[in-house]
């Protein structure tokens, strides 16, 4: 059995709201910041399985955790215990997914953009390479409103009310009525039309019409 497929102790959470993200000490909520401390204000925080990405209020990225992957976006492969902004998105994005060992941003003009982990194609640009840095997703360049990554799967709401999914497809989590990889988005069977809202578990997916 896979890596991937044992450590499911954590769980993908994401959550919003405005928050001061306080880098080298403890928040106490209500509390002014202890001296000295720097802060970055987000309006959404996403986390995968040993990393966070927050979305800053001017539209940047910022992550910190694990890298091995690449999964922080900051062109390395180093771990980081403060926040590092992730190349080419330092303003223009309005939602971030993130999975076990990837990131995905929905930029201003609707298109994808993913980094770290890919070996089942969860980064949508059509290889199976680990990228440290942003890469476009096939295809989805715009059009797109809105995001939802899985464990190792993303699925993207278009304009058009369609369904679009790429990556790994062991247990029907793409939903094109086939067990397959996709490295590249491929539609949902059924769903390229009429859908308000999508959500991607660890190994499957739901849409509400």
């Amino acid at each position: 059995m896979s890596n991937l497929r044992v450590r499911r102790a954590a769980r993908l959470a994401t959550w919003s709201g405005t928050v001061a993200l306080l880098i080298g000490s403890t928040a106490i909520i209500g509390a002014p910041a202890p001296a000295g401390a720097s802060s970055i204000l987000a309006s959404n925080v996403t986390t995968g399985f040993q990393h966070s990405c927050a979305l800053t209020t001017t539209g940047g990225v910022k992550c910190w955790g694990d890298d091995t992957y690449g999964e922080l976006g900051d062109g390395s492969n180093s771990n980081h215990y403060v926040p590092v902004g992730v190349v080419g998105l330092g303003s223009g994005v309005k939602a971030l997914a993130a999975g076990d060992g990837f990131t995905c941003a929905l930029t201003s003009a609707g298109g994808v953009r993913c980094w770290g982990q890919n070996d089942y194609g969860q980064l949508g640009d059509g290889t199976a390479t680990d990228r440290n840095v942003p890469t476009a997703v096939s295809g989805l360049s715009s059009g797109v409103k809105a995001l939802s990554a899985g464990g190792d799967h993303v699925c993207a709401l278009t304009t058009a009310g369609g369904i679009k999914c790429w990556g790994n497809n062991g247990e029907g989590e793409l939903g094109d009525g086939t067990s397959s990889t996709r490295y590249a988005p491929g539609d949902v069977s059924g769903l390229t039309s009429g859908v308000a809202s999508v959500e991607a578990g660890e190994w499957h997916t739901c849409a509400v019409t």
